[in-house]
């Protein structure tokens, strides 16, 4: 088992839980010494951070809609208005 003391952070970045995170499930996933690695004395504003990232890597985003912009020429806006 390997324990990250968190006892003197006060902030971590959403880049570092996803690198935090990311780490501790590769841990996990080895073949040859798998490790368990728990955080310890986090405080709730580290946690809070841990579990936003945990939640956006367990549900992944939807397809953002592809956006396909048309060029017109600004003058036939101008002459359709006017008509």
């Amino acid at each position: 088992m390997v324990y990250l003391d968190f006892a003197k952070v006060d902030f971590i970045s959403r880049s570092a839980a996803h690198e935090l995170l990311s780490l501790k499930e590769d841990f996990r996933r080895k073949l040859f010494k798998k490790k368990e690695v728990d955080f310890i004395n986090t405080n709730d504003d580290v946690k809070k951070m841990l579990r936003v990232v945990a939640m956006n890597k367990a549900v992944p985003e939807k397809n953002k809609p592809k956006f396909e912009a048309e060029v017109i020429n600004i003058n036939s806006l101008i002459i359709s208005k006017t008509r």
